[in-house]
């Protein structure tokens, strides 16, 4: 083999080298760290707990990266001046028109010929793939990236002694460090990988769920005023029973003179053991059991967690005025992470429902959030309302009737029933459709 032969050689490992350090450097990068830990905490790969190691010290990484990426490079260079600029520079001497500075052309041309395969092949062909591959490829090298930066210690010391010192000068104190995964980018995520089919639509609804669950307020979910069933205090067991029975419910709340002043909560199985002779009683305020109340502006989240601690499985809702807005259930509160749960004995009830003419049916029960996934509206109750129904009222104001008609951001929005003064069915109809 040709002295020339072996410098081009060189060169090209030299080359190669850089490709690695690029590509490492890219693909470790890449990997999300909660996705790192669990392979290092899986056991089955070894090579799992050097790339952690890495992920948790970026400085240490990429000081090292950048010393192979520049002794590569460097080299390169040095080598391809050595090697090809004395043989290409005879070429050029024999030009009349380019032999004066035939050296340093030389030079030049040989410069952009190392650093031009160098870019091509040491830095963007190796990077794409990383990206590309970028777990297998960060596992493949987190083992001779550690090595190697546990023997440049001193080097890389150095260089972050350094770097550092100019960071203060510069009036900046603060570690870099790695931007943690935000919920935005996990929801994302979950959209991404339901339009890939790699997550069902169910899973994105109830992960969507999960952190819409922080957010949402208890009178977004509560059973409202009007739609709660109770007996007064003085009913007997006899008109208790027919109620449950009639009603289908496990609880329902006892109050005095109003809904306002709830008094406590009537469980069946307390009325049964009347019925089945363990204890006799004339009213059923004498099984009623304390009753908790929850201000309508508490977080889901925070409700749960005290329902389970208390080992509740209602509360009252009360307003700002005192007054009882509405009760709420265990299962109410996981309805919102896991959708609506019925049972044997419950009816259905069709909130939406999309006809052959493109006509949306809705009760006008249905929430906005519903409304707007469904429809893909952006729809805003300002605070003020969570329902359709609360919506159609804020833009008629007046007491609506079958046949009002109204417009709401490029939708027509027909009453087709009410019930008293509350909107029971809709159909909306898209502005231009209609």
């Amino acid at each position: 083999m040709t002295l020339l032969s072996l410098q081009l050689s060189l060169i090209a490992i030299l080359i190669i080298i850089n490709a690695f350090f690029a590509a490492s450097e890219i693909a470790i990068v890449s990997v999300r760290k909660t996705r790192i830990r669990q392979l290092a905490e899986d056991g089955r790969n070894p090579s799992a707990w050097a790339l952690l190691r890495l992920s948790d010290n970026p400085g240490r990484f990429l000081a090292t990266i950048q010393v192979g990426v520049t002794l590569a490079g460097f080299f390169a260079s040095a080598v391809g001046a050595v090697s090809a600029v004395g043989l290409l520079q005879e070429v050029l001497s024999a030009i009349p028109l380019v032999a004066e500075a035939s050296g340093l052309l030389a030079l030049a041309i040989v410069t952009i010929l190392v650093a031009f395969a160098t870019l091509i092949f040491g830095e963007l062909v190796p990077k794409n793939l990383a990206v590309t591959y970028a777990e297998r490829i960060a596992i493949a090298v987190a083992r001779p990236i550690d090595w190697f930066a546990s023997a440049m210690t001193p080097v890389v010391l150095l260089l972050t002694f350094t770097t550092n010192s100019i960071l203060r000068l510069l009036g900046s104190t603060e570690k870099a460090q790695i931007p943690e995964v935000t919920e935005d980018e996990i929801r994302s995520l979950v959209d991404a990988g339901e339009q890939e089919g790699i997550v069902e639509p169910i899973e994105r609804k109830m992960i969507q769920g999960v952190f819409d669950f922080a957010d949402t307020l208890v009178r977004e979910v509560m059973v409202p005023r009007v739609d709660i069933v109770a007996l007064p205090k003085d009913a007997t067991p006899g008109a208790a029973l027919d109620v449950f029975l009639s009603a289908g419910y496990s609880r329902v709340p006892i109050f005095d003179g109003s809904l306002d002043n709830i008094i406590g909560i009537l469980f069946a199985k307390d009325l049964l053991k009347h019925y089945g002779g363990f204890v006799s009683i004339t009213t059923i305020v004498e099984l009623a059991r304390p009753a908790s109340f929850v201000p309508e502006t508490k977080k889901v989240s925070e409700l749960f967690s005290e329902l389970q601690h208390s080992r509740v499985h209602m509360a009252v809702v009360v307003d700002e005025y005192g007054g009882t807005a509405g009760i709420v259930t265990l299962e109410d509160l996981l309805e919102e992470i896991v959708g609506e749960i019925h049972d044997e004995y419950e009816t259905v009830e069709k909130h939406l429902e999309i006809t052959n003419r493109g006509e949306v049916i809705a009760s006008g029960k249905t929430s906005l959030d519903e409304l707007n996934e469904a429809l893909k509206l952006r729809l805003e109750g300002r605070g003020e309302y969570e329902t359709l129904g609360g919506l159609i009222y804020a833009h008629l104001g007046r007491i609506p009737s079958p046949g009002d008609t109204v417009v709401i951001d490029g939708l027509f929005v027909t009453i087709l029933s009410v019930w008293g003064r509350r909107i029971r069915q809709v159909r909306i109809v898209r502005e231009k459709a209609a």
